[in-house]
């Protein structure tokens, strides 16, 4: 019965990461002449290009990774239109309040948490936002987030960061 009960439990595991993102790297022979031409066209001095095809809520993107610089940038496309774009930063070098207000808000959701990663999302938009990623313990367990902060260190949302790869092909 326990082998039972095993082989009935992977399937649910292998469904489960399928309501998550995954993404698998691409050659940059298979992206978009429209992509390619956006990319040479606004960021000319770019340089390591990588790119990913990303499945999200059943929706199929492109990302582009590539530096400009000293500056880590990550671009989304959906159906060749850009979608988003993300630019690596030091959370140590945003401005005094909002590296306040942002420490503040992760004082009060954590026990103990490490910034792993901060992102400007959007940066040039209205609607632009700090993307940061924290590795936490907190009241109830430890895990990964992702936390939304608009501009002014705000607190937007919370996900649980959920990282699943594509499944093989081979």
């Amino acid at each position: 019965m326990g082998q039972l009960k095993s082989l009935l439990f992977v399937p649910l595991i292998f469904f489960s990461f399928s309501l998550f993102s995954q993404e698998k790297g691409v050659s940059k022979k298979n992206i978009s002449p429209k992509i390619i031409d956006y990319l040479d066209q606004n960021y000319p001095n770019a340089k390591g290009f990588k790119f990913y095809q990303e499945i999200e809520n059943n929706k199929l993107f492109i990302e582009s990774e590539f530096e400009v610089g000293e500056d880590e940038y990550s671009l989304k496309f959906y159906n060749d239109s850009l979608y988003e774009v993300e630019i690596e930063v030091v959370f140590k070098k945003l401005p005094d309040l909002i590296q306040k207000s942002i420490t503040s808000q992760l004082d009060s959701m954590f026990v103990k948490y490490k910034i792993t990663e901060c992102l400007e999302v959007n940066p040039s938009t209205n609607n632009a936002l700090y993307e940061i990623y924290v590795r936490s313990k907190s009241q109830t367990g430890s895990g990964e987030f992702e936390l939304y902060f608009d501009k002014n260190g705000i607190f937007q949302k919370e996900e649980e960061f959920i990282s699943q790869p594509i499944p093989s092909q081979f």
